[in-house]
């Protein structure tokens, strides 16, 4: 009988982005390794997504709660999970008191239904394997209690913990009860950082998987190097605070006026789904009311087009705050090194810096400090050193190329 596994990636609604990439890469390798694969995605899936070549069930309506930054009492303030953050949800995953009106539980997040949902869609068989690709660890708590519907017909379920783990006692314990009344769940990480974190907490292993990437393709986008002028500077992805978005109007202006060469940005506008920083929103309206020397690339991207902007810039901005990078995965980070971009960041620790160390790659590293002040000068530099004849070595980082997945057994 052939074995199943199982994608449940509550946040694919596009054929654009790392989400979508992620998903396509698994399953193109799960397969190659001999399992039946299929997909329960969004509610709102687009139907290009059936391009990933498996079949999939729409279910989650919920919007991504992407954490704006890292949160106190439990995790679960409005920087986790918005809005949607309940007393019905609190006590759901903390185990906290009741006492929650009716009108506060109707707008509780629906994770914990929709997972519901998804699991008994599917006839779980022996051998089956369910993988949760980007979970937050209050998700996790919630799957976790779910999850005996699956185990306990002999299938085994994975679940990558890609986000900060609590800082609160009470978020901890939640964790750690978690992980002892679901003993089948294989727990795993895509840093080290987040994996040992985790681990302290659920008194676990927690594996180290490798990070998805098309690194084939990354390669074809490296061989068109070196590119003609005008040098090239893309920002690509959601467009966050965190991830510096709001700097980048003066970013611009500042480049084009003391550069010593023609310069052009890419940047994608993509707002993210949590609400925008009033920054964010000021610094989007400001480059859609134009700038000279700026291509804006509006909503998400799909792999033609973003390999297209891989392939035809030297420079890549990751501006990203180091503390909520400090253990946190950039995959945008593995495909600009194995694409031989030329990368700007904070030269605060992170695990941008640490990946960006332990593989050699520093001479394509252009970083900064003196916070925001710093970053200008860091493009300028990278400018320069393109303009001057500077290529950068392609390099596909050891998070890429380790043989670990979701589907490989536990260890």
């Amino acid at each position: 009988m052939t074995r199943r596994l199982v994608i449940i990636e509550p946040n694919l609604r596009t054929v654009g982005g790392h989400c979508f990439d992620y998903v396509r890469v698994i399953a193109r390798e799960a397969a190659a390794a001999g399992f039946a694969v299929r997909g329960v995605f969004h509610a709102e899936a687009a139907p290009e997504i059936a391009a990933l070549g498996i079949p999939f069930t729409r279910v989650f309506r919920r919007a991504s709660p992407v954490p704006q930054s890292r949160t106190g009492l439990g995790g679960l303030a409005v920087a986790v999970l918005g809005e949607k953050t309940t007393q019905r949800l609190r006590r759901a995953v903390l185990g906290a008191p009741a006492g929650e009106d009716d009108a506060t539980a109707a707008r509780a997040a629906p994770f914990v239904d929709e997972l519901a949902q998804a699991i008994a869609s599917l006839d779980w068989k022996t051998g089956d394997r369910a993988y949760l690709p980007t979970l937050f660890w209050a998700e996790a708590v919630l799957a976790a209690r779910q999850s005996h519907e699956i185990t306990s017909r002999g299938a085994r379920v994975s679940m990558c913990l890609r986000f900060d783990p609590p800082e609160s006692a009470e978020g901890r314990d939640a964790l750690r009860r978690a992980a002892m009344e679901a003993v089948a769940i294989d727990w795993c990480a895509d840093t080290g950082e987040l994996a040992a974190a985790y681990a302290a907490i659920l008194g676990r292993t927690v594996r180290t998987i490798r990070i998805p990437v098309d690194l084939a393709r990354l390669g074809e986008d490296a061989v068109q190097r070196p590119l003609p002028p005008p040098v090239r500077v893309a920002f690509i992805g959601e467009s966050r605070r965190e991830k510096g978005f709001h700097l980048l109007p003066d970013i611009v202006a500042t480049v084009r006026r003391d550069a010593d060469a023609e310069v052009r940005f890419t940047i994608q506008l993509m707002p993210g789904e949590a609400g925008a920083d009033p920054s964010v929103t000021k610094a989007m309206a400001r480059l859609r009311a134009g700038a000279d020397g700026v291509d804006l690339v509006h909503g998400a991207l799909d792999q033609d087009a973003f390999h297209g902007v891989l392939a035809a810039s030297h420079v890549l901005l990751l501006p990203y705050a180091a503390n909520a990078y400090a253990r946190r995965s950039s995959g945008l980070l593995v495909e600009g090194l194995a694409a031989g971009l030329a990368i700007v960041t904070p030269a605060a620790e992170s695990w941008i810096t640490r990946t960006i160390a332990c593989n050699g790659a520093e001479t394509g590293a252009f970083t900064y400090e003196d916070g925001e002040a710093g970053l200008p000068g860091a493009v300028l530099r990278a400018v320069r050193a393109v303009a001057g004849g500077l290529v950068v070595t392609p390099r596909a980082p050891d998070c890429a190329t380790m043989d670990a997945a979701p589907w490989t057994d536990r260890v």
